[in-house]
């Protein structure tokens, strides 16, 4: 109940803040943290369009193994530095000269500001322990996976080589990955199904009783993601909550991309 109360006071406390816009948020389509922000915006009315970028557009290959090109493009002139999500547009507020508000929790608090009808995060002890316990699992089949759409991202040959370096250099194998999917199929699904029990709110189905929350865009990219495999085996009500979800958001699955 306190959890409730607090969440709709901080809710009614932001309203001061005013909507401007149009906004324009420059992301990648397979990042989980710029999903996180299309969520919120989506959700909360907020108006924008999305700008995609090669993965690798702004990376300077001097400092990035020979990977990444064109180290001055990209996001590179809205903040400094190679980084997604950013949001650009009347009224949003930066920081040291950039042209955009960057990092997804802070984009995702101003439209919670701006907007409406999106709770602020209880960070739910259960939701967190639920993302850690998934993590290896569900990177281990989406990695090798999401480097194969026909996204922005991955349009250039140089995109999925400069992901493939970012993960790989931290001892991930992609062909291990592929080869242990029937493994980690069955780590997921009975993950999947617990999370099905933590689903609180009805209309619509969300983690909370009173709707959409930060919660909510925090786990939902992680089930997103998911989409990009084939053989997952969904509960009905998790995947009936990503669907609705998207839609409310007008966030596409990566279903069509599965492999």
């Amino acid at each position: 109940m306190m959890a409730t109360f607090t969440a709709l006071c901080i809710l009614g406390s932001v309203r001061a803040l005013q909507l401007g816009g149009p906004y324009t948020l420059h992301a990648y389509e397979h990042c989980q943290f710029c999903t996180r922000t299309r969520f919120v915006l989506g959700w909360a009315g907020v108006p924008f369009e999305t700008r995609f970028y090669g993965y690798g557009e702004g990376a300077d290959p001097e400092k990035c193994g020979g990977f990444g090109y064109d180290p001055e493009a990209g996001t590179v002139p809205l903040t400094g530095k190679k980084a997604c999500p950013v949001l650009e547009g009347d009224g949003v507020p930066t920081l040291d000269g950039a042209r955009g508000l960057a990092e997804s929790m802070e984009i995702v608090s101003y439209a919670v500001g701006v907007g409406s009808k999106v709770a602020p995060a209880t960070n739910r002890k259960d939701v967190a322990d639920w993302l850690d316990r998934v993590g290896d699992t569900r990177k281990w089949l989406e990695r090798p996976r999401l480097i194969t759409m026909p996204v922005p991202d991955f349009a250039d040959p140089r995109d999925v080589a400069y992901s493939r370096w970012t993960h790989e250099k931290q001892g991930f194998d992609y062909d291990v990955a592929l080869e242990e999917t029937p493994r980690l199929l069955a780590e997921l699904k009975p993950l999947l199904e617990e999370l099905e029990t933590m689903l609180r709110g009805r209309e619509p189905l969300s983690l909370n009783a009173w709707g959409y929350s930060v919660d909510d865009a925090i786990l939902l990219p992680i089930l997103r993601a998911m989409t990009v495999t084939k053989a997952v085996e969904w509960p009905p009500r998790v995947r009936e909550y990503l669907d609705t979800a998207c839609e409310a958001a007008n966030v596409d699955t990566f279903a069509k991309y599965a492999c």
